[in-house]
């Protein structure tokens, strides 16, 4: 195996496209970024080495990257790797990879961010040669410093090799896995979230209580809060593919209900201001739409629920994965990020 990474295409500048460079920015890499048409090209830069000159400023050794931004695919000809990270919708992915068929090696390797997509899907319909591998960060960079590999049902062992040497270089930890493994922390998080709802729908405990509860005994971000960041129309479209695949679909039939009827009135998140919160003071929304039995809240109870439905689902997951060739390293990962600290 000759090839080498060094020169990198990221496409998208959202919230994730943009932390995604932020970070390897930290790395000797050549990043080419592709920004959305829509995009401040100048304010972009102007704030990109503004925190270069900041981080130089009281720096021994300071670095000057090497980073081109750009509006023009045609840009990422001489890319090594790929990584595309713009909205999250089956068209509009499949059609980018169409179009960079014409324009990269048959060498660079193809990643995407997404974190609920089919990959074969989007390689057929771009009708693209190379595999397509599923290179699933998780926001902040920073602080979560681990990725899936998510991959194709026809993966290339010295692709594999390259991608894992690229994220080892970034200082991340990962996780590989295969079809009907793919996306397996989200869904893990989506085991919690469903647990947490229906301690909601079925005590008095309110949104804000819930949050603090998950906030301090599971994972950073809440339930509620979490939802209306990440977007609820994503959200429940990923929901609905995830349990997809579940076999018990029906244990989430709650929690997909109220995504649904968010969606149904306009409430996105934090995008338009409306969502399971309140952002603006004129917003009329009654959370009383969701049922609630109003059986007293009790907390000890409720932590050792959503615990057990998690320890229950991880213990399926890695039951299903003893014949993957990726058992033994996937096992440790899982248990020391779930198991370990809760």
């Amino acid at each position: 195996m000759d090839k080498q990474i060094n020169v990198i295409g990221l496409i998208g500048s959202g919230k994730m496209g943009f932390d995604i460079f932020d970070y390897l920015l930290n790395f000797e890499y050549e990043v080419v970024w592709i920004l959305s048409p829509s995009a401040d090209a100048e304010a972009i830069k102007n704030k990109i080495q503004r925190k270069i000159n900041r981080k130089n400023k009281n720096s021994a050794n300071p670095q000057q990257p090497i980073f081109q931004l750009s509006k023009n695919l045609s840009d990422l000809k001489d890319c090594d790797m790929i990584i595309e990270s713009i909205s999250e919708n089956q068209q509009q992915k499949t059609a980018l990879f169409a179009e960079l068929k014409n324009i990269i090696s048959d060498q660079c390797l193809l990643t995407t961010n997404t974190s609920s997509l089919n990959l074969e899907e989007i390689k057929k319909n771009a009708q693209i040669k190379q595999p397509i591998y599923g290179l699933h960060f998780f926001y902040p960079l920073c602080l979560k410093s681990f990725c899936e590999i998510n991959l194709p049902v026809q993966y290339l062992q010295d692709d594999l090799i390259q991608i894992r040497s690229f994220l080892e270089s970034i200082q991340f930890s990962y996780l590989q896995l295969l079809e009907k493994e793919r996306f397996i922390i989200n869904k893990i998080y989506l085991a919690i979230q469903n647990a947490a709802f229906q301690q909601y729908i079925q005590t008095n405990i309110t949104m804000e209580e819930l949050d603090v509860l998950i906030n301090e005994n599971f994972y950073t971000g809440g339930v509620f809060h979490f939802f209306d960041q990440v977007g609820l129309d994503i959200l429940y479209q990923s929901v609905r593919q995830y349990i997809s695949e579940f076999s018990n679909p029906q244990s989430y039939k709650d929690l997909l209900t109220a995504l649904q009827k968010m969606v149904e009135f306009q409430r996105y998140g934090t995008k338009n201001q409306k969502g399971f919160y309140r952002y603006l003071d004129n917003d009329d929304f009654q959370a009383s739409i969701f049922k609630k039995n109003n059986s007293q809240f009790n907390k000890k109870q409720t932590i050792q629920y959503i615990k057990d439905s998690v320890n229950d689902f991880l213990m399926n997951f890695i039951k299903k994965q003893q014949n993957s060739p990726f058992y033994s390293e996937n096992f440790l990962f899982l248990w020391n990020f779930f198991f370990k600290n809760n």
